[in-house]
C-alpha cells in the first residue's frame, strides 16, 4: 500500500529530530537516551513522535514491554546513518576550504634583492607554493620607491627593498642583512679602525 505523504526536503528540525532518533535507538530506548542527549524523556518521545509524523512512518515500539525499532524503524535508522554521516562531511570539507588560502598575492623586489641569495626568494617561495598550492603569485621589479607607493595604493601586497624612510603607512618586517664596503685603491690615504663608519662608506640594510 502506498503512503499518503512524501519527504519533499529536508530541513534542519529533521535533522535533529534524526539525531534524536538515532541516539535513542543506540541507546536502547528513551530512558537510556536521556544522559546522552541531556533531555527528559518526556521530550525525547515528543520528538520521536514529531518524526513520524513527519515521515509517516511508526519507527518504534515504546511502552511497558520496552523500546524496539520497528522494520520501518531500522530502515529509516540506516538511512539516517547514512545522511547525518554525509552532513557532517560536507561541513567538515567546507570548513576546510574555507581554511585554504586562494587567489593571486603580488610582490615586488628591488634588483639587488632578487640576485642576492641571502635573500631566500627561491626558497621562500617554494615553502609558500607547499603551504598555499592554490595562490598563485605573480613577481616584478620595481624601483624601491615605487614599491612602497604601490603597496601604500594596494597595487601591492607585498614590497621587499632596503629600508630607508620607513612609512608611517605600511608594516615593515626584516628579512636579511647585508653589508656594503668601501674599497680603497693605491695612493688614497689607508682607512684606520677608529675611522668613522659613514665616513669609509658601511653600511648594514
Amino acid at each position: 500500500m502506498s503512503r499518503k505523504t512524501h519527504v519533499k526536503h529536508v530541513a534542519d528540525a529533521d535533522l535533529k529530530l534524526l539525531r534524536v532518533f538515532r541516539a535513542v535507538a543506540e541507546s536502547g530506548g528513551l530512558a537510556a537516551a536521556e544522559t546522552e542527549l541531556n533531555i527528559g524523556k518526556s521530550t525525547i518521545s515528543k520528538y520521536i513522535a514529531d518524526l513520524e509524523l513527519r515521515l509517516d512512518l511508526k519507527l518504534c515500539n515504546r511502552g511497558p514491554a520496552g523500546f524496539s525499532l520497528t522494520d520501518d524503524g531500522s530502515k529509516v535508522l540506516k538511512s539516517a546513518e547514512g545522511l547525518l554521516t554525509s552532513v557532517s562531511d560536507f561541513r567538515a570539507e567546507v570548513n576546510e576550504i574555507k581554511q585554504q588560502m586562494a587567489g593571486t598575492i603580488r610582490i615586488a623586489l628591488f634588483d639587488q634583492c632578487a640576485s642576492n641569495p641571502e635573500a631566500f626568494v627561491p626558497g621562500g617561495i617554494r615553502v609558500f607554493n607547499k603551504a598555499a598550492p592554490a595562490v598563485e603569485i605573480e613577481l616584478s621589479l620595481e624601483p624601491p620607491n615605487l614599491i612602497e607607493t604601490k603597496v601604500i595604493s594596494g597595487q601591492l601586497d607585498i614590497g621587499i627593498l632596503a629600508l630607508h624612510r620607513p612609512s608611517p603607512s605600511l608594516d615593515y618586517m626584516p628579512l636579511y642583512g647585508e653589508n656594503m664596503f668601501l674599497y680603497c685603491g693605491k695612493g688614497i690615504r689607508s682607512l684606520t679602525a677608529t675611522t668613522p663608519a659613514w665616513a669609509c662608506g658601511m653600511c648594514r640594510r
